[in-house]
């Protein structure tokens, strides 16, 4: 039985690019492949965790597709400053999402992994409660952390966003 899926991305970055390279059908676009798109992301993850400051982590890239976090993170600051996008290789890392933290006085906050699926990163790295997780290093910040163990495909909404983006592109 050949089973075949739809790879889809957040970044269009190396592994993007590998995709589009090998593949003869058309690679959906990554969700992050404009400073609109971007943008809309970032409105969007915003309204899906209304409550209180929310911390994205993402990957990081040196890739030049790596400028789609910097516009993900000014719409973050746009809009309030209530969300904070940190990265787990780059900047901003820990310390800058700290700082961003203490600013804001936060006892609490939500954790998102900014990954299309709940993979090692996500699940270890950001989510985790191993040692240098993100959360447990949080925690020994003193914070109350609400992990949202889950990539952000799992996300009707984005899903959703990501079909409607699909259309208009024609």
């Amino acid at each position: 039985m050949d089973i075949a899926g739809t790879p889809r991305f957040l970044l269009p970055g190396r592994q993007y690019e590998t995709c589009l390279a090998r593949r003869g059908e058309k690679v959906p676009a990554p969700l992050l492949f404009s400073r609109e798109a971007a943008e809309a992301l970032a409105d969007l993850l915003l309204s899906v965790y209304p409550d209180g400051p929310v911390l994205f982590v993402g990957h990081g890239t040196d890739h030049p597709a790596g400028q789609r976090y910097a516009d993900f993170a000014a719409r973050l600051r746009e809009r309030g400053g209530r969300g904070f996008l940190g990265l787990l290789r780059g900047t901003p890392d820990f310390a800058a999402a700290a700082a961003w933290i203490e600013a804001r006085g936060a006892r609490r906050l939500t954790l998102v992994p900014l990954m299309m699926t709940a993979g090692r990163h996500a699940r270890q790295d950001v989510c985790g409660q191993e040692e240098g997780s993100w959360r447990s290093r949080l925690t020994r910040l003193g914070l109350e952390v609400t992990p949202a163990a889950q990539g952000i495909w799992a996300l009707a909404a984005v899903r959703e966003l990501a079909e409607r983006t699909e259309s208009t592109k024609g």
